[in-house]
C-alpha cells in the first residue's frame, strides 16, 4: 500500500512545483497538493489546511513559504504529524530587508497592472547553472501568471509577520528535515545549522546545483530525500 504525502506550495506555485517529482515518488508514495488558501493571516490558513489534512500520521512536505506554513501546522498540531519535510525555507521571522521589499511591491502592485514575474527574479531564484533553462523558467512563468494579481497581493500582505518557530520545532517530538539549495540566498543557514546542531530529530541536508526552485531544478535528488526520510 503507497503511503500518502501531503505537499504544500510556496508564494504563487501550484501543483506545478512539484511535476518533476511526483513522477518518481509514485510508485511507492500517494502525493497530494494541499494549495495554500486566502487568508487574512498565517493562523487562519492553518485553520484552513488542517481541515484538508487526516487526523494522525501525517508526512507533510512543505516548500517556501508552505514550508513555514507546515513548520506552523507541526508547532500548533504536533499529535498529527508523522514526519516533516521543510523545503527552501528557515523558520523565523523574515529579514527587515525582505519585509521592506514585500512592502514596496505592494505599493507598486497597488498603482500597475500586474504583468507577471520578472525575468530577472526568475533568474535570481535559480542557480547559476539553471538560469537559461526554458523547461524550468516556463513553469514558473505559467504558475505566476495562473495564480495573479490578487493572489499575490493577498500572500504578501498576510504572511509577511512571522513569529520565530526554531525553539518550538526543536522541542517537539517530530522528525524534521530541511533541505536548500546550495545557492538558496533567501534561506538563512545559521538558522538552520544551529537548529539541527544539537537534535537528533532535526536534520539539515544542503542539494548541489540548486537555488531557491529546488523541486525543479533538482528533482531527482529531492525525491532521493523524499524516500530516504519517509
Amino acid at each position: 500500500m503507497r503511503k500518502t504525502v501531503f505537499f504544500l506550495p510556496g508564494t504563487m506555485c501550484d501543483q506545478r512545483l512539484w511535476s518533476k517529482v511526483w513522477p518518481l515518488l509514485k510508485a511507492n508514495y500517494e502525493p497530494m497538493h494541499i494549495p495554500l488558501p486566502d487568508a487574512q493571516n498565517i493562523n487562519s490558513m492553518l485553520k484552513t489546511i488542517i481541515e484538508k489534512l487526516p487526523p494522525e500520521n501525517i508526512n507533510l512536505v512543505g516548500f517556501s513559504l508552505g514550508g513555514y506554513i507546515a513548520s506552523a501546522l507541526a508547532v500548533n498540531y504536533p499529535e498529527r504529524m508523522r514526519r516533516l519535510m521543510i523545503i527552501a525555507n528557515s523558520p523565523g521571522a523574515l529579514p527587515k530587508s525582505e519585509i521592506e521589499v514585500r512592502e514596496k511591491s505592494l505599493n507598486w502592485l497597488k498603482e500597475h497592472d500586474y504583468q507577471g514575474i520578472p525575468h530577472s527574479k526568475i533568474k535570481a531564484y535559480l542557480h547559476t547553472e539553471n538560469q537559461d533553462k526554458q523547461n524550468i523558467i516556463k513553469i514558473i512563468t505559467a504558475m505566476d501568471l495562473t495564480l495573479g494579481k490578487k493572489v499575490l497581493i493577498n500572500q504578501l500582505s498576510n504572511t509577511t509577520i512571522r513569529d520565530d518557530l526554531s525553539k518550538q520545532l526543536s522541542s517537539i517530538d517530530l522528525p524534521i528535515l530541511f533541505c536548500t539549495g546550495e545557492q538558496d540566498s533567501l534561506v538563512n543557514r545559521t538558522t538552520l545549522e544551529t537548529l539541527t546542531s544539537n537534535n537528533k530529530n532535526l536534520q539539515f541536508q544542503e542539494v548541489e546545483k540548486a537555488g531557491h526552485m529546488l523541486p525543479l531544478e533538482q528533482p531527482e535528488r529531492l525525491a532521493a530525500l523524499i524516500h530516504h526520510w519517509i
